[in-house]
């Protein structure tokens, strides 16, 4: 399993928006329009579909097609000769890609968030929380998990615990954790910023060995 690092070259891909947005698939370039012309948010989501596009035909070759990428109910793509997901948060975009099923979820230290644990967090998180750090590894968990069911919003973030155990705490989501979960984190540093990333998977194996690639210009 690997999980590919990107750093979005903002500029860059600002530079060459429109050229870059009909380079996507169908869609991912839908998706990328939806977003205000030239924002952050927009270039993230270009280069988002840019990195989907450049490690699929790595690992597939001329058996990559756009056409081959499937959605699940709930909206999360897929392919069938192949798991992959991900996630990006300030600067950094992150893409797993293995054999079996598997979340991954990126975010970095802010210090506004921990104030809303209280919101998200269930009684047992809370009361493991006592720095930013803490914070952020159960986030990361939590939404891993997320990507992992491949449910969206579906499940709030709230309804399960992930510390100290994966615990449902509403009945009508149960049917969605049906086996043993586990979990893997990394950190990077970058500057003053500390990312977190946390991967999700229903075997344990799955997560050993994880090779981690940096990932240079995109296009």
């Amino acid at each position: 399993m690997e999980i590919y690092i990107y750093k979005i070259e903002f500029d860059h891909i600002k530079e060459n928006e429109e050229r870059l947005l009909q380079e996507l698939g169908e869609w991912r370039r839908g998706k990328a329009k939806r977003m205000k012309e030239g924002s952050d948010a927009r270039i993230t989501s270009i280069a988002a579909g840019l990195l989907i596009d450049k490690i699929l035909k790595e690992k597939l070759g001329s058996d990559y097609a756009e056409d081959d990428i499937i959605f699940n109910s709930f909206g999360k793509p897929g392919h069938k000769d192949i798991f992959f997901n991900i996630s990006h948060s300030g600067d950094y975009i992150v893409m797993v890609v293995g054999a079996a099923n598997i979340g991954i979820d990126i975010e970095y230290k802010d210090d506004k968030d921990f104030k809303i644990s209280g919101r998200f967090f269930t009684k047992e998180e809370i009361e493991i929380v006592k720095s930013q750090e803490d914070f952020r590894r159960i986030w990361t968990k939590k939404e891993s998990l997320i990507k992992y069911l491949g449910t969206g919003m579906h499940i709030p973030i709230s309804a399960f615990s992930v510390e100290p155990d994966v615990k449902v705490m509403v009945e009508e989501y149960k049917d969605y954790f049906n086996g043993k979960i586990y979990f893997r984190i990394f950190d990077i540093k970058d500057g003053n910023r500390n990312y977190f990333i946390s991967l999700c998977a229903g075997n344990d194996s799955v997560l050993e060995g994880v090779i981690l690639k940096k990932i240079g210009c995109l296009r």
